[in-house]
Parts: structure tokens; sequence; C-alpha cells
């Protein structure tokens, strides 16, 4: 903590380098299915769940630590990697349900398998470990949700 500074640094560090991966995701997103709507659409998907995780831990009381911030990097990470498959799914098959039926499973899937791993983290006894582990899993389940019930709703079928 004191090689970052205070709880503002913190922030401040979260902030940019969310910025600075939520720019390049979008170029990658923009290259990958040629779409703006696709782009702006996968980039909101993957964003609240860190929103989201923030939300809760303000709600709970809980302060921005190093562990904290990590929390919402790698949740930002992760629910970017479903979104993309989903709308991959979308670009191949050109309908949220078919794309739903065909990387539904494995997204699903890889969501249990990796929020029980981050869970397994919240048995640690040192707090902020046990912390990122709790909210790393919720972010992932949260951005499961997101991508089932809003992505579709923002990206739609291809016309």
């Amino acid at each position: 903590m004191m090689l970052i500074g205070t709880p503002g640094a913190l922030i401040q560090t979260l902030g940019s380098s969310l910025a600075v991966s939520g720019v390049l995701i979008a170029l990658l997103f923009l290259l990958a299915f040629r779409s703006l709507g696709l782009c702006l659409g996968g980039l909101l998907a993957s964003l609240l769940p860190v929103v989201g995780v923030l939300g809760i831990m303000g709600w709970l009381g809980i302060k921005v630590d190093v562990a904290t911030v990590m929390t919402c990097s790698v949740a930002f990470g992760l629910a970017v990697d479903d979104t993309f498959h989903y709308l991959h799914f979308r670009q191949v098959t050109g309908s949220m349900t078919q794309a739903a039926g065909a990387a539904g499973q494995g997204i699903v899937a890889t969501t249990f398998m990796i929020s029980a791993g981050f869970l397994v983290l919240g048995l640690s006894g040192f707090t902020p470990v046990a912390r990122f582990g709790l909210l790393t899993a919720l972010a992932v389940v949260l951005a499961l949700i997101l991508d089932a019930v809003l992505l579709p709703a923002l990206v739609g079928d291809k016309r």
C-alpha cells in the first residue's frame, strides 16, 4: 500500500488501466466483428460486471485496496472472454438464440469452474486474498448473467 499511495491513487490506477484495456478490447472487437454495435454492446456487457462488483463493495463497505483493484481488472478480462465467444457464435450463426445454443453450455460450464476456483480463495485466512477470490467469483457470475440477459438485448440478431 505504501508503494502505491492512497486509495485515491488506487482508484486512479484502476480507472486508467480499465480505460486502456477498454480501448484495446474495443479495437479488437471491431477488428473481429467489423460492427460498431457488436463492439459497443460487447464492451458494455464486459464492463458492467466490474461496475456491479464496485457497487456491491460500496454497499457492503469494502474499502478499495490492492486486492479489490486486481479483482476489477481480472473480472474485466474474464467477462471479455465469455462475451467474445458469445458474439463470435452470433456472427457465425446470425442469431443470439443459436449462439446461446452453440456456445452457452461451454460458457456456463467455464463460468462455474472459474467461479469455483476463485471461491476456494475465499477460504484463505488472509483477508485480501479471500476478498479477491469472493469478489472475482461474483464478477464472473455477473458476467454470465449479463451475457445471457443484456447482451442479446443490446446486439440482437443479424438483419
